[in-house]
């Protein structure tokens, strides 16, 4: 089998246990491409749209992992912080186009213009270490 196969199957492999993502959707028709790739490989996923959602929702229940898509600068940075405080800690990936100010709170930082198979690896490399 070759190396592509291999990647491809790995990719399509689905967790024992699904893990949640938040996802603040900043852009719904990114949204509707990376919701698919996510649910193909079995994550389950909780959509909103702002950054008070997103800390009203991280504050009642546990997520492994959540997306942040594009935000202005202030915002990006007072969820990045409030999420790195909750016990235990998601893992948080920042979506850009432009820039990556004040990301230092992401576990990865990922361009919008990128494959949804790129989001995927991302998530599944940040919660099991293997791609």
């Amino acid at each position: 089998m070759g190396s592509s196969q291999a990647n491809q199957r790995q990719l399509n492999a689905k967790p024992s246990v699904a893990p949640t993502i938040l996802y603040l959707a900043t852009d719904r028709e990114l949204l509707m491409f990376h919701a698919a790739a996510l649910r193909a490989v079995g994550y389950t996923l909780h959509v909103v749209g702002t950054v008070d959602d997103a800390l009203n929702k991280a504050a009642q229940a546990t997520f492994n992992a959540v997306i942040i898509g594009q935000l202005p600068v202030k915002e990006r940075r007072r969820l990045g912080e409030a999420l790195r405080q909750l016990h235990p800690r998601p893992q948080i990936v920042m979506l850009y186009e432009v820039s990556i100010v004040q990301a230092e709170h992401a576990d990865a930082v990922l361009n919008v213009n990128g494959h949804s198979e790129d989001l995927v690896r991302t998530i599944r490399y940040l919660l099991t270490g293997h791609c």
